[in-house]
Formats: structure tokens, C-alpha cells, sequence
């Protein structure tokens, strides 16, 4: 979930950015971003990737994490006769496959093509925004590299909820 705040948070800073520069959040009133505006591709494309789980990013870390534990509670239920649980872990995955293609789509539409920019010519990213974006991406990368101390503190408090549902959910399992 922080890697996600943290991705989404980059992303949303990004259509501000762009929005005060040509006052549209159409999509397709975008293109050729990259010829345009190259330090704020940069960031976009490094957040898009984010988005989508490329390693060494905290939305791998996240989104690694989040399917391994869908597919462990899911598999001693499909041995046990219950596929659906399984069928929900195997869709989430189809979900991650998806919301890539859409990314690199989104991504590859704005900032390549023929240039449909409304307003131009406009300014590059400022240092402020640069600053701000360097923030981001640092700490994705940073919770991407070393996941292991921010997921310390919270091992605690995650195996406590997990005992509670089990124990609610499948009261036979629960130790």
C-alpha cells in the first residue's frame, strides 16, 4: 500500500504538472510529449514502469508479495476441493498482465507519436518540480532495493490480522 501511495501519489503529481501546462486532462489531446518535454518523460515513463512492477521498483516488491500470498492461501484450498480460491489468485494476475498493457499504452500515446500538445510551446519541468519528482522516485527505488526494514515493522502486526482471519475463516485450520 505505501508502494502504491508512493506510485500513484508520483503519478497524479504528474497530471497536475501537465494539466497547468495545457489546461486539458484529455488524453488524447496528448502526443509527442517526449520531444517536447524529455526530463518529464523521464519521470513518467520511470513511474509508469513503477506502475507496472518492473524490478527493482517498490511496485514489484508489492505486487510480487501480494500475488505470492494470493497463490499460498489459495493452493491447500484448491487441494482441499475449492478451486475458486484459485481462480481468484490466477485473475489477479491476468488483473496485473492487464493494468500493464494499459500503462505502456497510456505511456507509449503520450509520449510518442506525432506531437498534439495544445498550447505550445511550453516549459520542461522546473527545478521545484524536478525536486518533487526525484522525491518519489527515490523512495520507490529505495523501497524497491531494501523492502526488507519497512516491512520489518510491520511483520508484527500483519501476522496478528492474519491469525485473526484465519481463525474467523477457516476455524479447523487455525492454530
Amino acid at each position: 500500500m505505501v508502494s502504491h501511495g508512493l506510485v500513484a501519489g508520483g503519478l497524479f503529481t504528474m497530471v497536475g504538472m501537465i494539466y497547468e501546462r495545457c489546461h486539458t486532462r484529455d488524453i488524447a489531446a496528448y502526443g509527442g510529449l517526449a520531444k517536447l518535454l524529455p526530463v518529464y518523460s523521464v519521470f513518467f515513463t520511470i513511474l509508469t514502469l513503477a506502475s507496472i512492477g518492473l524490478p527493482t521498483t517498490s511496485g514489484f516488491t508489492g505486487e510480487f508479495m501480494a500475488l505470492l500470498g494470493a497463490f499460498n492461501a489459495a493452493w491447500p484450498q484448491y487441494e482441499a476441493g475449492y478451486s475458486l480460491p484459485l481462480a481468484m489468485a490466477v485473475s489477479a494476475v491476468a488483473g496485473v498482465v492487464l493494468g500493464a498493457l494499459y500503462m505502456l499504452w497510456l505511456a507509449q500515446r503520450m509520449l510518442f507519436g506525432e506531437v498534439k500538445a495544445p498550447h505550445q510551446p511550453f516549459p520542461d519541468l522546473v527545478a521545484r518540480e524536478k525536486a518533487i519528482l526525484v522525491a518519489f522516485v527515490v523512495a520507490i527505488f529505495a523501497l524497491g532495493l531494501f523492502p526488507r526494514e519497512p516491512l520489518a515493522k510491520t511483520e508484527l502486526a500483519a501476522r496478528d490480522y492474519q491469525q485473526r482471519v484465519l481463525a474467523t475463516r477457516l476455524p479447523e485450520t487455525a492454530p
